[in-house]
């Protein structure tokens, strides 16, 4: 699980190209005095040369390792998905597989229902460790508010 916060100014920031359904943006950035290439977050965040963020790495000192970002200027969270949004699409897929789960209890002749529990089940296991993980990656930025 990442864990690895880092708080540093983007300088120089060029060549931001914004792409794809689910967008991602990619751009060149000055960090820590070191100049980067082709680095990528989730979204379409507001980039502005100077700007302060606290990052979330997957490896320390890794800058192409970001998954999201806290921008202290604005105080958005960039990157990482909302825990209220990954919690509605789990109840999404939860709700639909405990009711499933249910049929097949009941009795023999539902259990053609199944496949369908075992598939919704493990959407629901997946939503549930996407929550999880936005969950955790909002209370690391969020900490780094108060202090």
């Amino acid at each position: 699980m990442p864990s690895i916060t880092k708080r540093a100014q983007l300088r120089d920031i060029s060549e931001v190209v914004t792409f794809g359904r689910s967008p991602t943006t990619m751009f060149n950035a000055t960090i820590e005095g070191k100049r980067y290439f082709s680095l990528t977050v989730p979204g379409r965040p507001r980039l502005q040369s100077g700007m302060e963020v606290t990052s979330v790495l997957r490896d320390p000192d890794d800058w192409y390792s970001i998954i999201g970002w806290l921008d202290h200027k604005t105080g958005d969270i960039i990157g990482v998905p909302s825990p209220a949004v990954a919690l509605l699409a789990l109840a999404a897929c939860g709700m639909p597989a405990l009711i499933c789960l249910l049929a097949v209890l009941r009795g023999p002749e539902q259990q053609g229902v199944w496949p369908l529990t075992a598939m919704l089940t493990i959407a629901s296991l997946w939503r549930f460790d996407r929550w999880r993980k936005a969950r955790t990656l909002y209370r690391l930025l969020n900490r780094t508010i108060d202090h």
